[in-house]
C-alpha cells in the first residue's frame, strides 16, 4: 500500500505524514483550537464535506486495527466537532450587492410602497452585516 499525505493524498515516502507541498502551506501554531497544532497559514477556506470524504475515504482504504486508521476516525470526529467558518469579507460583499440590485430595481421609483419595501430590505440587511462583523448571533 502507498503512504499517501493526509492532506492532500499525494504519494510520500514511508514514515512521512505530510507532503513538502502541504507541509510548507501548513504552521505549527500554539492556539489549542487547532487541530493537532496544525492551521492554514494563508487562511484558505476548505469544504468540510470534502475534507470529510478524503477522510472517509483513507478509513475504509486502511487496516482496521492500525495507528492510521485510529488516527483517521479521530481525525473525522474532531473535524465534525469544529465551527463551520466562512469569508467575512465575501459574504458582506454580497449582501452590500443585494443591496445595490434592490436600489436600481425599486428605490428611487416614486412610489411609496416600493420606496418603503427598500427602506425595509436596506435595514435588514444593515442588521444582517452588523450581526456578521460581531462574529454572529
Amino acid at each position: 500500500m502507498e503512504n499517501r499525505c493526509v492532506c492532500c493524498g499525494e504519494i510520500i515516502p514511508e514514515g512521512q505524514q505530510v507532503c513538502e507541498r502541504c507541509l510548507n502551506t501548513l504552521t505549527f501554531d500554539e492556539d489549542p483550537g487547532a487541530i493537532g497544532g496544525w492551521i492554514i497559514r494563508d487562511g484558505d477556506l476548505i469544504s468540510r464535506s470534502a475534507l470529510q470524504e478524503r477522510i472517509e475515504y483513507y478509513i475504509s482504504h486502511t487496516n482496521e486495527n492500525t495507528e492510521a486508521n485510529y488516527a483517521y476516525k479521530k481525525m473525522a470526529v474532531e473535524l465534525s466537532q469544529i465551527p463551520m467558518a466562512f469569508n467575512k469579507e465575501k459574504v458582506i460583499n454580497e449582501l452590500e450587492e443585494l443591496r445595490m440590485q434592490y436600489f436600481l430595481t425599486i428605490a428611487n421609483t416614486g412610489d411609496e410602497k416600493l420606496d418603503c419595501a427598500y427602506e425595509y430590505v436596506s435595514n435588514a440587511l444593515d442588521y444582517a452585516v452588523k450581526i456578521i462583523e460581531k462574529g454572529g448571533i
